[in-house]
Formats: structure tokens, sequence, C-alpha cells
């Protein structure tokens, strides 16, 4: 009976250990596969390329902020307001990191309620308004501005 029982126990871990394992890999591989969000440009002047390796397109000043896109031979595929292209992850640093930091923006561009391009806009700010961030939103983020709070498109501002 005692051997019954002992078996009984190890099946249960067992069974345990596997149902953790099962439900929490999808997670953990998606979360290194696709790390998606914004990203601050941390060099004084960061190369944006054509591709992996590719031929140099522009010059990214430090604090532009960039979305996460895809990935191709170690190399990120991101977007900003200058456009769109590859650069090396290693000189970006998560917009997370900077909640209550200033940030201007790039562009005339609307406020939203929410964070979507369909949300109704609370209003326009002018391209060099400065901003606060208050949180992150995939590629939005929350502002705090002239008392008011809404969001707008990560790729649209810069680090202030």
């Amino acid at each position: 009976m005692k051997g019954l029982n002992r078996i009984r126990r190890v099946l249960c871990i067992v069974f345990i250990v596997a149902l953790l394992a099962v439900t929490a890999a999808p997670a953990f591989a998606a979360s290194n596969k696709n790390p998606g969000g914004a990203y601050i440009v941390t060099a004084s002047r960061l190369n944006m390329r054509s591709g992996a390796n590719g031929s140099i397109v522009r010059k990214l000043p430090k604090g532009t902020v960039v979305v996460y896109r895809s990935q191709s031979k170690g190399w990120w595929r991101v977007m900003c307001a200058a456009g769109t292209g590859y650069v090396d992850r290693r000189w970006l640093t998560s917009v997370n990191g900077y909640v209550g930091g200033n940030f201007a923006t790039t562009v005339n561009l609307y406020v939203r309620s929410k964070a979507s391009e369909t949300s109704y806009a609370l209003g326009k700010l002018k391209k060099g308004t400065k901003v606060k961030l208050i949180k992150q939103k995939g590629t939005w983020m929350q502002i705090s501005y002239k008392g008011r709070t809404g969001w707008v498109a990560s790729k649209y501002l810069k680090k202030a």
C-alpha cells in the first residue's frame, strides 16, 4: 500500500510539472521571439540599414523612439517617424525605463482617447510639443500634456 501511495504522489508531481511546462512554454517562447513595444536609441547616432547588414539609409539621433517590428539575422527591423529599417538592438533600451520622462513630438499629431488610431481625437499637438510619459502599451504611449492625458503612437516621439 505504501508503494502505491508513493507512485501516486510521484505521478501527481510529474503531472503538475508537465502542466506547468506546457502552459508556461508558449508565453516564454513568445516573449523571446517577439520583444515588441517601443525602444529609445541610446547611441549618439544609430545607423538604420536597408536590411540585416545592408547599406545605411539614415542615421537616427540619440533619443529617437523606434517600434520593434521583427528580427532578421540578429538585427531588429524597426519603424519610426523617419521610416522603417534595420538596427543593431544593442543600442536600444526599452521605453518602460523612462516612465515619467520628458518626450517631444517629432511631427504634428493627434492625441487619442485610447491606444488606437480609430479612437476619439482629444486634440492635436504641434511638432516639438513637450509631453511626459505615463506608460507604454504596445506601440502606443500614454502621455500627459497641458494638464490632460491621452495616447499617441510611440514612433512620433523622441526623448527630450
